[in-house]
């Protein structure tokens, strides 16, 4: 799946662990901060990930 970053317009796919990492997110398992370290994203794209997401569903 692919998310287009909103302020640049930078085409970003959705790390390969992505699923799993925001179900631990959603359960509370880890935090955010890990999350975002664990994906190796930056913290604004791993929001704007989040919330492309969870409009999907």
């Amino acid at each position: 799946m692919d998310f287009i970053c909103k302020l640049s317009q930078t085409k970003i796919d959705f790390p390969k662990d992505c699923e799993d990492v925001y179900n631990k997110y959603k359960m509370r398992e880890i935090t955010g901060s890990t999350a975002i370290e664990l994906l190796d994203l930056k913290r604004n794209t791993f929001y704007e990930l989040k919330k492309d997401w969870e409009n999907n569903d």
